[in-house]
């Protein structure tokens, strides 16, 4: 198994302890920052196709690219999960 798959399977897996941990009030204030995130980066960068991320999170199987891709955003759940879960001042 190739470093990005370890990476981006553990990310998963962490990712989905802290969902199943957190409130709907976090979810939900989670999806808003990735929200707020991707609008920052389509204002800066350009618009990325929603459809290609769905059928990459769709896909059965994922080379070494797409693990790494699918780590980098999970990567980002994991950090904006970890900043709601915090109180304020606690950073």
């Amino acid at each position: 198994m190739s470093q990005a798959f370890e990476r981006f399977a553990a990310y998963v897996k962490l990712s989905d302890q802290m969902i199943e941990q957190a409130s709907k009030e976090e979810v939900a204030e989670v999806a808003r920052v990735l929200a707020l995130h991707l609008a920052h980066y389509q204002n800066k960068y350009g618009a990325i196709p929603v459809a290609e991320s769905l059928q990459l999170m769709l896909t059965e199987t994922i080379d070494d690219e797409q693990a790494k891709t699918l780590a980098d955003g999970f990567e980002v759940l994991i950090e904006v999960m970890k900043s709601v879960a915090t109180p304020e001042g606690a950073h």
